[in-house]
């Protein structure tokens, strides 16, 4: 809607005698354009005291506006996509001490985590000394990491895949760290039962002389251990 004159900062700076500062307004053109502008409108005053005018210093910051609408519906999609995600995704300056996090895993609250390092969240000196001397090596070399790591947290072991990336500022100089972990844990539980389990079999194959095979129709294939080989009378490498 049309604002009227009493509405606009530097009119109410003139008839109040207050500052108005950091006033965003849209203005909007007959011929459907618009811009936004931020300023401040400061009151003149007579010799008497009152208010006969008002100085004002506007900008124009339709270009941040967008950016800052880009940024904030960037920052949605991100927030929606990790959302009950086992992924997390995290910065820490050239100190080491954690600037953010999203999504923490392993027990730990944000507020648990922001401010400080590696050294003061992990329980294990190893840990610490295998955490610190990648995440160092990144930022010296400004080569990325990716890989696996098993800590212990909060009396707990956990598995996690790792990437460290350095992080650079406008200048292209490193000025911290942007990594993001996924959990491996339940993953890793569930492949050591499965090579328990496969030891057990292998373990009663060795003792009874039984042999496995496996047909896989689609494809067209069959595989098959010695055992069977040796009870069909071929050799080892048929």
């Amino acid at each position: 809607r049309p604002l009227t004159a009493e509405e606009l900062p530097m009119q109410r700076a003139a008839a109040t005698g207050h500052e108005f500062r950091d006033q965003q307004l849209e203005i909007r053109y007959p011929d459907g354009r618009s811009i936004h502008i931020l300023g401040n409108a400061v009151p003149l005053f007579d010799d008497a005291g009152k208010p006969r005018g008002a100085v004002g210093a506007f900008l124009d910051v339709t270009e941040r506006k967008r950016i800052e609408e880009e940024l904030s519906l960037a920052n949605e999609r991100f927030s929606i996509s990790l959302r009950n995600s086992p992924i997390t995704v995290f910065h820490q300056g050239l100190d080491l001490r954690y600037k953010w996090i999203y999504n923490p895993l392993g027990g730990h609250s944000v507020n648990q985590i922001l401010g400080r390092t590696d050294a003061e969240i992990l329980e294990r000196p190893e840990d610490v000394a295998m955490v610190e001397q990648v995440k160092k090596e990144v930022l010296s070399t400004g080569m990325s990491y990716e890989g696996e790591m098993t800590v212990s947290i909060l009396g707990a072991m956990h598995s996690y895949h790792v990437n460290i990336d350095p992080q650079r500022d406008a200048q292209g100089t490193i000025c911290g760290l942007t990594c993001a972990s996924f959990e491996l844990t339940e993953r890793k539980v569930v492949e050591e039962a499965l090579r328990q389990q496969r030891e057990r079999a292998e373990f009663v194959a060795e003792g009874s002389d039984v042999g496995f095979w496996f047909c896989d129709l689609p494809f067209d294939k069959v595989i098959w251990d010695k055992r069977v080989k040796q009870h069909f009378w071929l050799p080892p490498d048929d």
